[in-house]
């Protein structure tokens, strides 16, 4: 009975840090912000082709 006490906490705490750890706060945001800004500058200073062009399109639309 006692291994399935623990076995229960040990579940509840994962599944809260689990919860918890999917959320975006709002340092994340600003910092993905940041990122899209520089990536964007690199962009326009970097002369590329088309199939990097298009390499980073769908980077893009799958959000990586």
């Amino acid at each position: 009975m006692k291994i399935f006490k623990k076995l229960i906490v040990c579940v509840a705490i994962s599944s809260v840090f689990f919860l918890t750890s999917c959320q975006e706060g709002p340092a994340e945001r600003k910092g993905k912000k940041v990122d899209n800004t520089v990536q964007n500058i690199k962009d326009k200073i970097e002369n590329k082709g088309p199939a990097q062009k298009a390499g980073e399109k769908i980077d893009d639309l799958t959000n990586n």
